[in-house]
């Protein structure tokens, strides 16, 4: 392998009479290349992982609006049935004091038969 990219000193004689450019060497990743491909590599993981935490902050942030219209809809209905029971108690109560003036008419009415005779 050595021997694949390095010159002999025959070839080099060689390329020396014929004039010909000295043959480049195949580029092997250098430090600097490995390291900005570790960097890529963990800039890549590190925009995963945050993507990863937008999304599971997200659907916590729907869970929870989620859970407070719940809660929200939960108030209207007491709401509306603590209304109609009062309505209800409302119409009750006239019921009552009806029947009572009823009853008192209907007293006062044999009172006066009796306070009559």
């Amino acid at each position: 392998m050595r021997n694949v990219s390095l010159e002999t000193f025959k070839q080099s004689q060689e390329r020396s009479q014929d004039g010909q450019p000295k043959q480049k060497k195949t580029k092997r990743a250098s430090g600097a290349d490995t390291e900005s491909r570790q960097r890529l590599e963990e800039l890549e993981l590190r925009k995963r992982e945050l993507q990863m935490e937008k999304e599971a902050k997200e659907a916590e942030l729907n869970l929870r609006a989620k859970e407070h219209e719940e809660r929200v809809e939960q108030q209207r209905n007491a709401i509306r049935l603590q209304q109609e029971q009062q309505q209800e108690l409302q119409n009750m109560n006239m019921a009552l004091l009806q029947q009572q003036q009823q009853q008192t008419q209907a007293l006062m009415t044999l009172l006066q038969k009796f306070a009559g005779k």
